[in-house]
């Protein structure tokens, strides 16, 4: 298989590109100089009088100057789609000048929050530079996580496995459980943000540097107790230089193996930038969490006059680009009946949405169209359309819309 994939972990402080070779199936880290470190600040800069805007650390070097415009936070601003467009669009034009001659068969990107916002700015921005809609995929850092493990020997991720990153948005905490009881069996991911009271720049005095450690040791405690881990892994640029934090090291250690990994996450968005072009799924679970549904959601129907079970949508899809619509005979019944199930509990919950406010008719003369989308991972928009029965009963194009919230056991 030729030509390349890419995994882009894409925060609101700095950006980690893994550049996947299919041929020679080699991850290759992308650093914007040579002489730069892959940790890429998300920010940009230029003079004043200027149009050239710069990125990474040449933009970290400008903001020192005077008369220059700085932007971080490129997430949360008012010109946000401006300043995402200028950042993505140097850093598309550095890996085609990098890879000249290589097709890129596919992006993945991880985010701090999968908001429907962020991802149709990007989206936008990367379709305007010819990538194909279908060759552009957004995760959840639990994800990356989650495939970066899964590319490792299982003894690391066989019982309880964690993952501790620091970075400037914080202090983040995953950990992932293989629940083999479950048919199928899940992969299923726990995160937290910690202390959201935590600003790395403590880090710069040694008082702060005890205080960090102190917190940090606190939240392990707090989190690990008694579990069994298979690995600890530690990630972001807080650790890249880890002297400051001996206890939490040692407390951490305790737990059998513990890893420094600073490339876990774009690795893993790589990698499942990877599985996106291969034929087939890298793994056999179901995988809960961040950016997944943990609910399977279906309801019944006659299909070739055997009443049947139809799901709308599955335990392990993504919610955000996910979009499914049926076309419905409707029978007697005067609703539409939603049933609703976990993989780990027998019982299957039961949500309706009555029909009165479509049009009066015989029994099955009247065909709907029903459109499920997401709006988080826990609400679902339904919309019923009604389309008549041809041209003895003509479509009034009634709509019924819907918002149905469900919570995770």
């Amino acid at each position: 298989m030729d030509g390349l994939v890419f995994g882009w972990d894409f925060c609101k402080d700095y950006s980690q590109i893994i550049a996947f070779h299919l041929k020679k199936m080699v991850a290759e880290p992308i650093h914007i100089a040579a002489n730069e470190s892959d940790l890429i600040p998300s920010v940009i800069a230029k003079k004043k009088d200027s149009t050239d805007w710069k990125i990474g650390e040449e933009a970290c070097r400008l903001s020192e100057e005077s008369e220059t415009v700085f932007i971080q936070d490129l997430f949360n601003h008012e010109n946000t789609e401006e300043y995402l467009a200028i950042f993505i669009k140097k850093i598309h034009n550095h890996l085609k000048e990098k890879f000249p001659d290589e097709e890129f068969r596919c992006l993945t990107i991880a985010l701090p929050s999968l908001k429907p916002v962020w991802i149709g700015h990007i989206r936008k921005i990367l379709e305007d530079l010819d990538w194909k809609k279908e060759k552009i995929h957004f995760i959840s850092r639990s994800e990356c996580y989650f495939y970066y493990l899964l590319n490792k020997k299982k003894e690391l991720w066989n019982d309880y496995a964690a993952l501790f990153d620091l970075s400037d948005s914080g202090f983040h905490y995953y950990e992932l459980k293989i629940n083999r009881s479950a048919k199928p069996q899940t992969a299923n991911i726990y995160y937290e943000k910690l202390d959201d009271g935590f600003n790395p720049k403590i880090l710069d005095t040694s008082a702060g540097g005890k205080l960090a450690d102190q917190i940090l040791c606190g939240c392990a405690e707090r989190l690990m107790q008694k579990k069994s881990y298979s690995s600890i892994l530690l990630t972001g640029k807080g650790f890249v230089h880890s002297e400051w934090a001996v206890n939490f090291i040692k407390l951490a250690g305790s737990h059998k193996r513990l890893y420094y990994a600073p490339d876990v996450l774009a690795e893993g968005a790589a990698l499942k930038a990877y599985e996106y072009v291969a034929e087939g799924k890298l793994h056999p679970y179901v995988l809960l969490c961040e950016g997944t549904l943990s609910t399977t959601i279906s309801l019944k129907a006659e299909v070739n006059g055997t009443e049947k079970q139809v799901a709308f949508a599955l335990a392990g899809d993504h919610w955000h680009d996910l979009t499914n619509t049926l076309i419905l005979l409707v029978n007697a019944s005067p609703s539409i009946d939603f049933y609703l199930s976990q993989n780990h509990l027998k019982q299957v919950q039961k949500l309706s949405i009555p029909l009165k406010n479509l049009p009066e008719r015989p029994k099955k003369t009247t065909k709907i169209e029903v459109q499920i989308t997401f709006i988080n991972e826990n609400t679902m928009q339904v919309k019923i359309r009604d389309l008549g029965f041809g041209e003895l009963f003509p479509a009034s194009f009634m709509e019924i819309q819907k918002e149905i919230c469900f919570q995770p056991t």
